[in-house]
């Protein structure tokens, strides 16, 4: 840990080999304090913080899965699975992904697909919440898509 917000994995940058597993599997090891819940977020990712904050407020505190789920027609968090651009667990979720076999044995492809298997096979995250459109691509800088982003928790 690094001025006290910046983690430095034991792992080569990649997008399909193993990142997201090394980062969800050390925080329990690196951080001191129990959160209630541990962000994935691309580094492109503007991030609402306040209304982030206030969207999970209501929300399950154990066994939660949030985020933008695809494929983008899809509105069922329980049969797909949470965007790469950002999607949050809740802290009991990444202390079995650092203990359970499910995850440590399948680490290899797009990481935020395989989230959501290892959140499947290991029958885990009963609280799913997709926030869509509130996270969502940009599409780009055409007139009338500034005003979405007035009621947005996150955009890539």
């Amino acid at each position: 840990m690094r001025f006290n917000d910046i983690i430095i994995l034991n792992c080569l940058e990649n997008m399909n080999n193993g990142k997201t597993y090394t980062y969800f599997s050390s925080l329990p090891g690196i951080l001191t304090t129990r959160y209630n819940y541990i962000m994935k977020a691309d580094d492109d990712t503007f991030i609402r913080i306040k209304r982030l904050a206030l969207s999970l407020q209501p929300l399950p505190r154990i066994d939660m899965y949030y985020g933008f789920v695809i494929p983008c027609p899809s509105m069922n968090p329980f049969v797909h699975y949470m965007s790469g651009m950002g999607f949050i667990l809740s802290w009991d979720l990444v202390e079995w992904i650092g203990r359970s076999l499910v995850p440590v044995n399948n680490t290899f492809g797009p990481e935020d697909k395989l989230v959501g298997q290892w959140l499947n096979s290991g029958n885990k995250a009963k609280h799913r919440f997709s926030n869509k459109p509130a996270m969502y691509d940009y599409p780009g800088t055409n007139g009338s898509m500034a005003l979405l982003l007035l009621g947005t928790n996150a955009y890539n």
